[in-house]
């Protein structure tokens, strides 16, 4: 079963932190774009190793912004 990311969930997670897309993309070793893009999109698909770079540099866990889609 593939992850989905919901990007407003994302984008508030990040806000709450006080994170830039940038600053959060340096933390988590991806791109400003993949962030931005993500965030953007509503619900969208992203690999497991994304969602764990991304859940690992917010100290959130992945569940908070991912669903499973069958």
């Amino acid at each position: 079963m593939p992850l989905q990311i919901d990007g407003p969930t994302l984008r508030r997670i990040r806000e709450e932190g006080f994170f830039t897309p940038e600053q959060l993309a340096k933390k988590a070793h991806v791109s400003a774009v993949t962030i931005r893009l993500r965030e953007q999109s509503g619900w969208s698909f992203a690999n497991m190793l994304t969602i764990q770079k991304l859940a690992k540099a917010l100290g959130v866990p992945a569940g908070d912004f991912t669903r499973w889609v069958e």
